[in-house]
């Protein structure tokens, strides 16, 4: 299952050096991948685990599977809890 996340907070200049080089390991070479029905409802399961785990204002997915995580979504990556959600949520989705 793919999990997408905004790169708002990534460094540009590093991004597409990284892609070009590493986009080859990923599906379909790193391009837009349209998410199946099963996807979508794995990245739903993922959302409300983390919710269910302490990352209490944790976004339902978009529509194309990613989570508005950015700037300004009141989603704090550094806090604790967060982390230890996105472990566990990670693990079980294995």
């Amino acid at each position: 299952t793919a999990l997408r996340f905004e790169a708002n907070n990534l460094d540009k200049t590093k991004l597409g050096p990284a892609m070009e080089k590493c986009g080859k390991y990923l599906p379909d070479g790193g391009d837009n991948v349209r998410l199946s029905p099963e996807q979508i409802e794995q990245v739903r399961k993922f959302a409300q685990c983390m919710r269910d785990n302490g990352a209490t204002n944790w976004p339902d997915p978009e529509p194309d599977g990613t989570f508005k995580t950015g700037s300004g979504s009141g989603i704090n990556k550094d806090d604790p809890a967060v982390a230890a959600a996105l472990e566990k949520c990670r693990a079980g989705m294995r």
